[in-house]
């Protein structure tokens, strides 16, 4: 949730931290955290040029099928162009194909003025994103 809170709060970041457990709580994790989040802040407003961010975007449609559709978006990134959606993943091994169906189901369960152009995940332990393209 580190992300949500450096885009909605960033004043509570350090409150943030200080709840982490004693396990999880070394300098060189959170040295590294705040290094990464830095980064991902810097590759937004360098190459994706950010309107306006939006984070934990509940959603709730039913889909194609019928099937009720409930979540929430990590990250909503309005551009010029379109969308964005970002959903931060901290899985041990970066396999995109596991999360395809859900952000297929966010960028269609969602009303928008401009269309969705990407959907990504934000392999947080690697620091790198991976993206799928969208209509």
């Amino acid at each position: 949730k580190f992300y949500q809170i450096h885009f909605m709060n960033a004043s509570m970041l350090e409150q943030g931290f200080n709840l982490l457990p004693e396990e999880l709580s070394n300098k060189g994790l959170i040295t590294n955290i705040k290094l990464n989040l830095k980064s991902f802040e810097q590759w937004l407003d360098q190459e994706v040029k950010p309107i306006q961010i939006k984070c934990e975007l509940p959603i709730l449609s039913v889909n194609h099928l019928g099937q009720t559709i409930s979540g929430s978006i990590d990250m909503l990134i309005e551009t010029q162009e379109g969308y964005l959606i970002i959903d931060h993943k901290t899985d041990k091994k970066m396999d995109i194909s596991k999360h395809y169906e859900q952000l297929m189901a966010y960028a269609n369960s969602i009303q928008l003025d401009k269309p969705v152009i990407k959907l990504g995940i934000n392999w947080v332990r690697f620091g790198q994103i991976g993206w799928f393209s969208y209509k």
